[in-house]
């Protein structure tokens, strides 16, 4: 779709609707995750970007400078250079310490299988939390924290596994530059992946949920096409060796891709 012209316009106008919807609710964890999406993109293939990046976040600390006090919040520097900068953890996290610090307590008390699912609402963590803020979430707005609370280091391992083997799985899609379909594939789930990853140390859950659909859907698409490309692969002779001239020494002669 990318080589027509009027799907070319269409897909960078669509871009700016996410864009958009960030800046309007002002979210940190967004923000964050598109500049972690960019910057993944840079380094696994598009490296122009790796220059973007940078002039893009002067660009925005010049004509948006409400994103830039959003990202600072919580920061204050003193008047001159020798100042020390003052760090608020709870403004900055938004109040999460409060319901951090009990997680941390039941990690700790369970710290190889966790509590099972919910441990946030079955746990002493509950009352502490409901004393601190007033009221108790289903979810401590850290997916790491409620992974080993919930499953323990052992279930933690098999979740950073999971996540692992996807990662590479897109990236090699991603890197394949002579199939659209492998970049097109590849980079979409990639992205999801990104900032799923990155949402999660704020809010996020790594246990399926009905936001996680578009990343699991692309994840399926990603296999298949992974699947195909390591079929033709398979099926593909077995590189020729071209005899030595004297001009120049023997090399590798990849053989045509079977179809």
């Amino acid at each position: 779709l990318w080589k027509r012209k009027l799907m070319r316009f269409l897909t960078v106008a669509g871009a700016g609707i996410p864009a958009l919807a960030v800046m309007v609710v002002q979210s940190r964890a967004g923000y964050l995750a598109m500049a972690a999406t960019g910057l993944l993109f840079g380094l696994v293939r598009w490296r122009k970007l790796l220059l973007l990046l940078p002039a893009g976040a002067i660009a925005i600390m010049v004509f948006l400078p409400s994103v830039s006090d959003r990202m600072l919040m919580g920061v204050e520097t003193g008047g001159s250079p020798i100042d020390r900068t003052e760090y608020d953890i709870d403004t900055i996290t938004a109040g999460r310490p409060e319901i951090w610090s009990p997680m941390v307590e039941v990690i700790q008390g369970s710290l190889l299988i966790g509590e099972g699912r919910v441990a946030i609402l079955r746990t002493p963590a509950r009352a502490k939390i409901e004393a601190a803020i007033g009221i108790c979430p289903s979810h401590p707005h850290n997916a790491f924290l409620e992974m080993l609370a919930d499953g323990g280091v052992v279930g933690t391992l098999l979740m950073l596994g999971f996540y692992a083997a996807f990662f590479m799985t897109v990236v090699r899609l991603f890197r394949i530059r002579w199939s659209p379909l492998s970049t097109a594939v590849g980079g979409l789930a990639l992205a999801l992946l990104a900032s799923r990853l990155v949402t999660g140390v704020s809010g996020c859950s790594f246990f399926p949920a009905r936001s996680m659909f578009g990343m699991f859907a692309m994840g399926g698409l990603a296999l298949r096409v992974a699947s195909d490309y390591a079929h033709r692969k398979a099926r593909a002779p077995a590189p020729l060796m071209q005899p030595a001239t004297s001009a120049y020494p023997a090399r590798f002669v990849p053989s045509a891709v079977a179809p």
